[in-house]
């Protein structure tokens, strides 16, 4: 029953993030919401892997579901209007090849540390990395807009 709550929050978390992305303006600040959303993600996955209460596990796992669905609609929509109508389709594949194919890769990677050190260590390593994308991305982003 435990695991099953946890996958509906999640789950009720998309949809929200659903909603939340088709009720807002895309053209500005796509770039900067989708690294506020990874970052968003992050703290969530973290919280997730060190809390040991039930209501705040469910917690962050309904705003990991919101958090993740921003980020993968609106990084697929910004990947699909920064391409040439011609090459669409063609960089979208590569781009799918990456993300779906990246998963697998990073599953074995969080698998194998799960299993010598912990779920919660795989869990917390897996959100410090993505934490730290997230701010060298938004680094980045900012540099670009202040030149």
């Amino acid at each position: 029953s435990g695991y099953s709550a946890l996958m509906t929050a999640q789950g009720a978390g998309a949809v929200a993030g659903a909603f939340l992305v088709a009720g807002a303006s895309f053209r500005r600040g796509a770039e900067q919401s989708s690294i506020r959303s990874m970052l968003v993600f992050a703290l969530a996955l973290g919280t997730f892997a060190i809390s040991r209460s039930f209501p705040l596990t469910m917690a962050a796992a309904f705003l990991a579901g919101l958090s993740l669905l921003g980020v993968v609609t609106t990084v697929s929509s910004l990947v699909q209007l920064a391409t040439p109508e011609a090459m669409r389709g063609r960089v979208m594949s590569i781009f799918m090849l990456a993300f779906r194919g990246g998963m697998p890769l990073g599953n074995l990677a969080s698998g194998w540390v799960a299993e010598h050190f912990g779920v919660a260590i795989a869990l917390g390593l897996n959100a410090g990395s993505l934490a730290l994308f997230g701010i060298s991305f938004w680094v980045l982003r900012n540099r670009a807009a202040e030149t």
